[in-house]
């Protein structure tokens, strides 16, 4: 084998692997875990009737919680009560 085939063997392996470090340095990272927050409404529905008219009647009950704050993040110390 000759010299010359041995640099292009050389620069064309450098070349990939430029190329393959490359694209992997751009591409974008996968998204972390994203929280879920519970659902902060409910709904409730009870239904009576009536023994003596057979009348039937129904009561829903719709909640919503307005507690909006933030979940605390995992790093994040309580606190506690100092003496």
């Amino acid at each position: 084998m000759n010299w010359r085939k041995i640099l292009i063997i050389v620069g064309v392996v450098l070349v990939v692997h430029a190329g393959i470090f490359f694209v992997i340095t751009h591409v974008p990272a996968l998204p972390k875990a994203r929280y879920i927050p519970p659902p902060n409404f409910g709904v409730r529905t009870e239904i009576y009737e009536d023994a003596k008219t057979g009348e039937r009647t129904i009561y829903r009950e719709f909640r919503v919680s307005t507690k909006l704050a933030p979940r605390p993040s995992p790093t994040a110390k309580g606190k506690t009560a100092e003496k």
